[in-house]
């Protein structure tokens, strides 16, 4: 695929991705790493470079020459709020690291199971889990309505550039769906590849067709699940976009503007 720029539904499909792999990293028992502080600021770094990537994201759409309809609105408002949460999912994070930290626990050092401080640090990365666990379905859903709005407002060319077109059945298309809010996994049972989606539609023929065109690739899910997480490439993103046209989304989806609502805000402890 051209090494071209990514438009800003892209951009928005990328960022779900993003959220996608964050919650797989937070999934895992972090406190019972062999150095836990090191993997929270790997993750508190994760974190970062996500906000980073909303306000990108809110500025690729603000250069736009849109009419602001409520749809736009309504996307605009969705990642703002997102890059809220996703900031106090870092502060969450980060007084995981105060805890530890407090507790005089050897750099490098395993937290023992029986110690509060464990149960302590555990919580608040679980909260911080907690505030982000529909981010990659409604970003998704976010690139796909900016798509759709853009074409309506007959500015399909910034929503889709001169690249290669790659012919995809609706099946394929509502694959691609699927895997952008990142409900798509492969287990290895028996030595048998078994798929684990939210859409019960999708099967193992269609996601060998998707890999066969290069738009979708498989990576492994951290913490020993035995699986790996199906995400979109650069060229399945762009296919996705282009797709909108020909395959509308369907109108009032259950995931139209959904957003995780935080819990309480974060305390970070001085060091």
């Amino acid at each position: 695929m051209p090494n071209v720029d990514p438009t800003a539904p892209e951009r928005l499909l990328c960022l779900a991705s993003s959220y996608t792999h964050l919650a797989d990293d937070l999934c895992a028992s972090i406190v019972n790493e062999p150095a836990p502080i090191e993997v929270l600021e790997r993750h508190i770094t994760t974190i970062h470079m996500a906000t980073f990537q909303c306000g990108t994201s809110l500025g690729a759409i603000q250069k736009l020459s849109l009419h602001q309809t409520p749809e736009i609105r309504d996307v605009v408002t969705s990642i703002r709020q997102l890059r809220n949460f996703t900031v106090s999912a870092a502060h969450h994070l980060m007084a995981a690291v105060d805890i530890i930290t407090d507790a005089d626990v050897a750099p490098g050092g395993p937290i023992p199971l029986e110690r509060q401080v464990a149960i302590d640090a555990h919580n608040e990365v679980h909260l911080a889990r907690s505030l982000l666990p529909l981010a990659p379905a409604s970003v998704a859903e976010a690139a796909e309505r900016l798509a759709a709005e853009l074409q309506r407002q007959g500015l399909a060319s910034q929503s889709t550039v001169d690249a290669p077109r790659v012919a995809i059945s609706l099946a394929q298309h509502n694959a691609l769906r699927a895997i952008a809010r990142g409900s798509v996994q492969v287990y290895d049972i028996g030595g048998n590849p078994h798929l684990s989606t939210r859409d019960g539609k999708l099967t193992l023929a269609t996601l060998r067709a998707l890999k066969s065109k290069k738009l979708v690739q498989l990576y492994e899910r951290p913490g020993g699940h035995r699986s790996e997480r199906v995400d979109l490439s650069a060229l399945g993103r762009r296919t996705l976009v282009t797709g909108i046209s020909k395959f509308p989304p369907h109108e009032g989806s259950p995931l139209r503007g959904a957003t995780a609502a935080p819990t309480r805000p974060a305390k970070t402890r001085g060091r």
